[in-house]
């Protein structure tokens, strides 16, 4: 039965992937096929991330990366149905990251950010 894959530990099928959730890497082995729909083993799901996201988790994108996938933003308070259906945001998978190293201390000063 299909519905079984959605919460099976071990196959996934792509349609039933989360928003933040992705097949990676994108060739990867096509276990058998149920109903025409490929099976992935579940090993190969990854979630994905905002850069902001990452940051927070101790990690940055690394510079020059594309992002993975882009994904429809929720809705903001007083935006337009217009402006909303434009509200992409951009998401990266683990392997396009790489672990945030902050500067250096100098003459006993943290340095901030630009903020």
């Amino acid at each position: 039965d299909i519905t079984d894959y959605r919460t099976h530990p071990l196959y996934v099928l792509r349609s039933h992937l989360l928003k933040f959730e992705a097949i990676y890497p994108e060739d990867s082995e096509v276990i058998d096929y149920f109903r025409g729909e490929p099976v992935y083993s579940r090993n190969c799901v990854h979630f994905l991330h905002t850069r902001e996201t990452w940051l927070k988790e101790g990690r940055i994108v690394k510079k020059g990366e594309k992002p993975y996938k882009s994904v429809k933003g929720r809705r903001k308070k007083g935006q337009t149905t217009l402006e909303a259906e434009s509200n992409m945001i951009d998401v990266f998978g683990k392997w396009q990251t790489e672990e945030y190293i902050p500067p250096p201390v100098v003459d006993g000063k943290v340095p901030r950010n630009e903020y």
